[in-house]
């Protein structure tokens, strides 16, 4: 990620702050929406899984300019959401959800700029994971 869309991505945290559980409760909502599957996976519709979803995604965020912290504690997640049954597949339809959600809640905030930048975010976070937990790589549309 280049130092722009890491910019722009935590710039819109003071947009995203207020309305925290209205994201991640849509997240969780289309994510399950695009694969049922994915509902053993997550606790749908638990406050505690959403704001654990919530806390991760803003502390990563608040780091991006230091991957050497991010991208450790994103293999061991990507580890461990292997051992609970995520597979690759499920990656892309988290990003799909997550750029919804954030589209869905921050509406003309979310210009076509910052959202590249999450999806790009995204990208590596989920690469990383994937890739710790042995998966092949993800779809061509994560690489954007």
């Amino acid at each position: 990620m280049d130092p722009e869309q890491i910019a722009l991505v935590q710039a819109s945290l003071v947009h995203i702050q207020p309305i925290a559980d209205t994201i991640a409760a849509l997240f969780y909502q289309r994510l399950h929406q695009l694969d049922p599957s994915t509902r053993c996976l997550f606790q749908d519709g638990s406050p505690h899984a959403e704001q654990s979803f919530m806390r991760l995604l803003w502390w990563v965020i608040q780091e991006l300019h230091q991957p050497e912290r991010v991208l450790p504690h994103a293999q061991a997640l990507g580890r461990q959401h292997a051992h609970n049954g995520v597979q690759s597949r499920h990656y892309v339809v988290a990003g799909v959800a997550l750029l919804w959600a954030l589209r869905q809640s921050l509406q003309q905030q979310f210009t076509p700029e910052i959202e590249a930048a999450w999806a790009r975010t995204f990208a590596l976070l989920a690469e990383t994971m994937a890739e710790a937990a042995g998966h092949e790589r993800l779809h061509p549309s994560l690489e954007e």
